[in-house]
């Protein structure tokens, strides 16, 4: 039985159409965000917590969260030597 090979990289009729919120939920919390009503309280939440959410990374952009930059990169080092350990990875794309 022949196995009908697919081009994913060509273009089909409709593919441009993509059917889903993503975006108007994303520019939803875009025009809602008040960076001000955030605190030093709401910012040291997130950082102790081991899953934030939404309101917790608001928190993180906030101008309130300045004083924390070191603690945020302290954490987010941590997380990413966790998933990816102390390995990096480079991708040079070669062109001809």
């Amino acid at each position: 039985m022949a196995v009908e090979k697919i081009d994913h990289m060509e273009y089909r009729e409709g593919m441009e159409i993509i059917d889903s919120d993503v975006m108007d939920r994303v520019l939803g919390y875009f025009y809602r965000y008040d960076y001000k009503k955030y605190t030093a309280y709401d910012v040291l939440r997130a950082l102790q917590k081991d899953y934030p959410g939404i309101e917790d990374f608001a928190a993180l952009l906030s101008p309130a969260a300045e004083p924390y930059l070191e603690q945020m990169a302290v954490k987010a080092r941590a997380e990413t030597r966790k998933h990816f350990g102390n390995a990096v990875s480079l991708f040079t794309p070669l062109y001809i």
